[in-house]
Parts: structure tokens; sequence; C-alpha cells
């Protein structure tokens, strides 16, 4: 018998996983999961790059069913979809997969289930299901298709996005088999964005790259819906996906990416305390524990030791000299040097130590210029889920201050509580939302996969709402 296409394997392995509902933790945590993109959105609706999607969206003067988180415009669903979706990622602060170096952002697609679950008025057990295989299928293209490419390859880990939404998409959209084989075809060929996108003193683009890809799917969804065809052998066949990753097609390949679920990997996502880049948070929470009780004054500091895990990723981010000088906001989340700055002059890392272009501060620089950071193999072991660090204070009076982190919060070793995503959905909307608005809606999306109609609970996302 001839096997199908591998789109077309895919779009079968979709179907089985849709056709028996995720066991309840695992619509628990993409309830969870849900909770955490959207309290990252919110807390970035004052970031520079959400007006400049906003300004976009609004001047197509398109409108539809779905809502712009925290506004009282609705628009179609590919609009929301880059909105919302670049709302969710710009703080750095979304969820993130970790295996001994981060995967990316699922969450970066999560804004495609919610806008098409909206606009077809689905319960909330299908999108909680749509978000799960999303998940799974997102972490599979990064350990299989992804990792076969290599650590040098230029593929930005947003890549995955357009295949993760027309997946998604074509779940919500009830498309049969032919039509998602289709819709993942057209996907597979289309927007692949390159590691560039977060290299280098980056730009805001980082924050739109997994929303841009992820309306692309979208879209991709929408058209298989329509009729529109995609090559059959979008990943195997010449000039196909696989050919442009260098990747052989082998099939053992297909079968990582096809295979019974046995384990649901949106068990394992690490939930961000801090909005900054994933290999920091060991290293933030180290040094707020370092300080916190003591009266370290920055101008008192001779230098500070941050040692990390020795992963390709660390070594990368060491090689980074953005990452040491950095001028833009989105450089400065992703610069260890200035968050340890910042985390010993303020006892905090939030969404104040950016304000005023903070990494330019000459006292900050200061401070900044006398951490050092060193590759520890000791940690690399134990860097599977989370990167643990070590952070040591040196004063100019001799004594010293040492705090190590090896299970590092909201990491899959130690997750966070839902108090405490409530806690962190507080923190990101102050001075938007009410504490009860905030609870209120902490509580509807922690119960999401009950809800007989999304809707009624994205209305609260509005800005009326």
């Amino acid at each position: 018998m001839t096997q199908p296409s591998w789109v077309g394997a895919l779009a079968e392995w979709l179907l089985a996983a849709a056709r028996t509902p995720p066991p309840r933790e695992v619509t628990c945590a993409a309830a969870r999961q849900t909770l955490d993109s959207v309290a990252c959105a919110i807390g970035a609706l004052d970031h520079d790059v959400a007006e400049v999607i906003r300004r976009a969206v609004d001047s197509t003067g398109a409108s539809g069913p779905c809502t712009m988180i925290m506004r009282d415009r609705t628009v179609p669903v590919t609009e929301a979809i880059l909105y919302n979706g670049t709302l969710v990622r710009a703080l750095d602060c979304n969820d993130v997969f970790f295996r001994y170096g981060p995967l990316g952002h699922p969450s970066d697609t999560i804004a495609v289930p919610l806008a098409f679950a909206e606009q077809l008025r689905a319960p909330g057990a299908a999108f909680t299901a749509s978000v799960a295989v999303g998940y799974e299928l997102y972490w599979r293209l990064h350990e299989s298709v992804l990792a076969a490419a290599g650590p040098d390859a230029p593929w930005d880990y947003s890549a995955v996005s357009a295949l993760v939404a027309a997946a998604m998409a074509g779940l919500m959209l009830g498309l049969d088999e032919q039509a998602l084989t289709h819709a993942l075809a057209i996907a597979a060929v289309q927007g692949w964005p390159v590691r560039q996108v977060r290299t280098g003193q980056i730009s805001m683009l980082k924050a739109s790259a997994g929303a841009l890809s992820a309306q692309a799917g979208a879209q991709a969804a929408l058209l298989a819906a329509a009729g529109m065809t995609g090559p059959g052998a979008a990943f195997e066949g010449k000039g196909g996906l696989l050919q442009a990753l260098r990747v052989e097609g082998t099939a053992a390949l297909r079968d990582e990416l096809t295979s019974e679920i046995s384990d649901w990997h949106i068990l394992g996502v690490s939930t961000k305390p801090y909005p900054a880049v994933g290999t920091s948070q060991g290293v933030i929470t180290a040094t707020l524990r370092l300080a916190q009780g003591r009266d370290i004054k920055p101008a008192e500091i001779e230098r500070v030791e941050v040692r990390i895990a020795d992963t390709p990723t660390t070594r990368r981010h060491l090689s980074d000299q953005s990452r040491v000088d950095p001028r833009t906001r989105e450089s400065a989340d992703h610069s260890i040097v200035f968050l340890v700055a910042v985390a010993l002059e303020d006892r905090a890392v939030g969404l104040d130590q950016y304000r005023g272009s903070r990494w330019l501060r000459p006292a900050t620089r200061d401070l900044m210029d006398r951490v050092t950071q060193t590759l520890d193999a000791g940690l690399t072991d134990l860097s599977g889920s989370s990167y643990p660090a070590s952070v040591t204070v040196t004063t100019r009076d001799g004594q010293s201050y040492s705090s190590e982190v090896l299970k590092v919060p909201g990491s899959r070793d130690n997750p966070l509580s839902d108090e405490e995503r409530t806690a962190k959905l507080r923190a990101l909307a102050s001075g938007r939302l009410s504490t009860a608005r905030c609870d209120e809606l902490a509580d509807r999306l922690l119960r999401l996969d009950s809800e007989p109609d999304i809707a009624d609970a994205i209305a609260l996302l509005r800005e009326d709402g």
C-alpha cells in the first residue's frame, strides 16, 4: 500500500488526536497557558510594537467577529491573530519549551484557536483540545525536523508556527482529511523566517515574527476550506521543505512526527515569572533572592559573577555583543547583564524596569560593566527543562554573597501555581485592570475547558468587557 504524503500523514495524525478528547489534566494545562498568554498580552498594551500593529490593523478598515484584546473593536480572524499574537509575544514573558536549549514559544500560536473559537462560538473543550494538539505538534516539529537541521541552521524557531497554526485552525474549522492536508501543505511552503529576526540589536519584528507565521498558517486553513489545494509533496518533494532544511526524510523522522501521543508535552512547558529571555529566568531568581533582606548598594558592588549552564544556546548568547551592550527594548530583555543590574538596583524585574530606556542610563550601564558571565559545565546536566544559575556579588569591602537556583520557578520541575499565575496577571495588568477584574478573568480562563460558548469568556478581554 502506498504511504500517504508527509502532510497527509500529519493530517491523519491530527484528526486521530482530535477524535479522542485529551485527559482533563491536559485541557486544564491548556487553560492555564491561555491565562498566561492573556496576562502577557495585557501587559504589552503600551509596548511600541502594539501601537504599530494597531495602526496597521486599523488601516485596513476591516471589521469582523473577533476581539482585539483590551480594545473596543472587533476584526476578521486573521487580523485578530496578528494583533493578539504580537501582544502575547511582545514582552518576552510568554511560555517556552526547553530541552537543553529553548525550543521556542508555543503560545505564539494561541491567538489562532482563540480567534476561531470566538468566530465559531465553539465550546471551550474544542478550544483547549486544539491548544493541546497544537502544542504537541509544535514540540514535535522542533524535536524532529528543526533538530535534524542542526543548531547552526539559519531558521528561526517561529518557522514552525505556520504549520501549527494551520493545524489548529483546521481542527477548529472541522476540516476533513483532504482539506486539512492541503492546509498543511500550503503552510509548509510559506513563510519560513530566518534567525536574523532575533539576532544582534533586536528589532520590533521579534514580537511579531510568530504572529505573522501564525497568521499565514490560519490563512492557509481558510484557503483550504474554500477549496485551495497545496503541493502534495510539500515536505518530501524536490524543492520541498526537507530539502530546504537539508534534512533527510527518513522513516524514523516521519514516525517522530506522527506517532501516537503518549505523553502530552503541554504538561512540561515552562511559564516565565519575569518578562525576559528564557535563559535568564534562573539568573533573575538567584539575583533577587541574593538581594532580598540585604542592603547591598549598587555603588558598593565590585563585581557580579553569573554562572549558567554550558549549552549551544548559552554559548551563542554569550558571543552576541548586543546582549552585553543592548540598545533596544528587545535587546535589553535578552541581556543578562542588564537584567542582573536592574534586579540589584530595584529588587525587581518587571515592566517598570524597561521604562525610559533604562538600559542606556549611565548608572545602570556602569553596574552592567561589573557583571561577568561564565559557562558552567556543572550546571549543564541540570538544564533539561530550564536554565539553572548561580550568582555571586562581591562588594568593595570584601564581602561576598551567593545564591544558586537549580529548579527555576515556572519550569517543568517547579511549575507556577494557579495563584502565582493569577498574581502574574495582576502584575502585568496593573494600572489597567482592577484586582477584582483580574481575579474574575483568571477564574473564567482557568475554567475554559468547561465553557459552553467560549465567546462569552472572550468578551471579558474587550476594553468595555
